[in-house]
């Protein structure tokens, strides 16, 4: 079985198999850093939202998250996708996701905007 062969086993075997295998073992300590990383902008509300306003939202992007890598393990073991892409597409498109999350939590897209006072 794949999941039984060691790290060192899957680095050194050309098997499209034991590379999708590897990924994925590489994948779960970036998928926490990444979802540590979308917390950080999913954890602020607005005053009069809830507490769990954005739990939803939270769930959602973990769900699809985790389909992502296990469709890119099944294209990576297939051959679809090389292995020098392999699953770091995911990674890197949640990522933007990220970075766009703080960019608008930021204010990093009203930068030009002049404000106008509102009448009394």
């Amino acid at each position: 079985a794949v999941a039984a062969k060691s790290t060192g086993e899957l680095w050194r075997s050309p098997a499209p198999a034991d590379r999708a295998e590897l990924h994925w073992r590489v994948s779960f300590p970036l998928s926490l850093f990444m979802l540590g990383l979308l917390a950080i902008p999913l954890s602020r509300t607005a005053p009069r939202d809830g507490r769990y306003a954005r739990l939803g939202t939270a769930l959602f992007i973990y769900l699809i998250y985790l389909g992502w890598l296990s469709i890119g393990r099944l294209w990576v073991e297939r051959g679809f996708v090389s292995d020098a892409v392999g699953l770091w597409w995911v990674h890197g498109f949640v990522a933007l996701i990220a970075v766009w999350m703080f960019a608008r939590e930021g204010g990093w897209f009203m930068r030009g905007r002049v404000l106008q006072p509102v009448p009394a």
